[in-house]
C-alpha cells in the first residue's frame, strides 16, 4: 500500500463485463486523470507488484476496501 498517503479525487464508475457460458461477471473501474494520476504515480515508484498494482484502500462515501491500482 502506499504508505499514509491520501487522494481526493471526483471521477465517474464505469463497468466492465465478462461473460461466457457459465459465467457473467461485472468488474467496476474509476480512471484517475490529471495531476492526482501524477502524484499517485510517483507515490507508487518501487511499491508496484504483479501487473504493475498497488495494493490500496478505496474509500466512496462510508464505504472502505482493499483493492489495487495500476499507476
Amino acid at each position: 500500500m502506499i504508505d499514509r498517503q491520501t487522494f481526493d479525487f471526483t471521477a465517474t464508475v464505469w463497468t466492465w463485463q465478462f461473460a461466457n457460458r457459465s459465467t457473467v461477471a461485472n468488474w467496476y473501474f474509476v480512471t484517475v486523470e490529471g495531476q492526482t494520476a501524477l502524484e499517485i504515480r510517483l507515490a507508487s515508484l518501487g511499491l508496484t507488484a504483479g501487473f504493475g498494482s498497488v495494493r490500496i484502500r478505496a474509500t466512496i462515501g462510508t464505504t472502505t476496501w482493499g483493492t489495487s491500482i495500476f499507476p
